[in-house]
């Protein structure tokens, strides 16, 4: 087992599906975007890359290189090879569990291959459930992250989440007697409707507020902030809210990111048993009216498909086109003013509108 994010995990994978022990960069980078091929355009991925590499290295599966002039000098430095670890030089460098009284929540751990780091983590974790889990109560993941592993620590519990160290007959919240908190998003009562719009830019939230507010009537009962990809970790909050809602509306840009965010939005709400999270179809349809595209990295036409499935049917085929091409429309084209002129309120979160799925 390694502790490894699901990227790096990946990565593994391929790297040893080469079948040979130095590889150079050029097959690292083949394999890395196959691995992602979201991240073919993405202005990070060297760095997401490097990343997943000291991952591989720390978990010992692969090893970098010592000379400087085997790293390309740019930033970040990748290597130009690594060398995959054969399994008798890893088995060396990995820690042993076996010999540890486990208590029989982590019994599993004597049986897996764990990394020194690993192993430590998980040693803290036994004598937690052995002299203190019977009278803990439930809290937040990073409160008891700091009790377990120290100062500084409070991020740890999510970072071993992340991994196969968590799972089913591994580690779990419930052991842990944790309950994780979904961000809080910034919201405010324009009705008294079931609906809940969230918006993904603060200033245009403000403008689409104020229209439903001075509006005769609206559907909605609640527009939120999404805070951009901010959203897709904090939709879970909707639960907490003091109303009951039937449907959770997005709007923000027509670009990779707000799109991508709603898709994970409406996994995640509909993981919690929340409504699933519908594209605000009549804003949408505003900003592809009147909005003027800016320039934009083109995307590959796969992604495109994948992020567009999202939108309305009507709204595919010109925003295919327009992310394709290299383009990308900022909400705030769809201002207060034409808010106003339209009578937004009026077609917004109406209940004859299907939800698409």
């Amino acid at each position: 087992m390694s502790e490894l994010s699901p990227l790096a995990w990946r990565l593994r994978r391929c790297l040893l599906s080469i079948e040979r022990e130095r590889i150079q960069l050029a097959e690292i980078w083949s394999c890395f975007l196959s691995s992602a091929p979201e991240l073919l355009t993405a202005g990070d991925r060297r760095r997401r890359l490097r990343r997943a590499l000291d991952e591989l290295e720390h978990a010992s599966w692969l090893s970098l290189p010592d000379d400087p002039l085997a790293w390309e000098p740019r930033d970040p430095p990748l290597p130009r090879r690594i060398d995959v670890l054969p399994p008798s030089e890893r088995a060396r460098r990995l820690g042993t569990a076996r010999a540890e009284p486990w208590v029989p929540q982590l019994a599993w751990a004597a049986d897996v291959e764990l990394t020194q780091a690993q192993l430590d983590d998980l040693l803290r974790i036994n004598r937690w459930v052995v002299e203190e889990a019977a009278e803990a109560v439930i809290v937040p993941p990073r409160e008891r992250s700091l009790q377990l592993f120290g100062a500084g620590q409070e991020d740890r519990l999510h970072d071993l989440a992340a991994t196969e160290l968590f799972g089913l007959h591994r580690l779990s919240w419930e052991l842990l007697c944790c309950a994780p908190v979904p961000p809080p998003f910034v919201w405010s009562a324009v009705g008294q409707g079931a609906t809940l719009l969230v918006v993904s830019g603060h200033e245009t939230f403000a403008s689409v507020r104020r229209a439903l507010v001075d509006a005769p009537s609206t559907a909605v009962g609640l527009v939120a902030h999404g805070a951009g990809p901010y959203f897709a970790s904090s939709v879970q909050f909707a639960r907490t809210l003091d109303r009951t809602i039937d449907r959770i509306l997005y709007y923000g840009d027509l670009d990779a990111v707000d799109l991508e965010t709603a898709r994970r939005a409406d996994r995640r709400a509909v993981a919690a048993e929340l409504p699933p999270v519908e594209p605000a179809a009549p804003l949408f349809d505003l900003l592809v009216r009147h909005g003027t595209p800016s320039p934009a990295t083109p995307l590959p036409i796969e992604q495109v498909r994948s992020l567009t499935a999202w939108l309305p049917a009507e709204a595919r085929d010109p925003v295919t086109r327009l992310l394709v091409g290299g383009r990308r429309l900022a909400q705030e084209w769809v201002g207060y003013e034409l808010l106003v002129r339209e009578r937004v309120w009026e077609t917004l979160g109406c209940p004859d509108r299907p939800a698409a799925r």
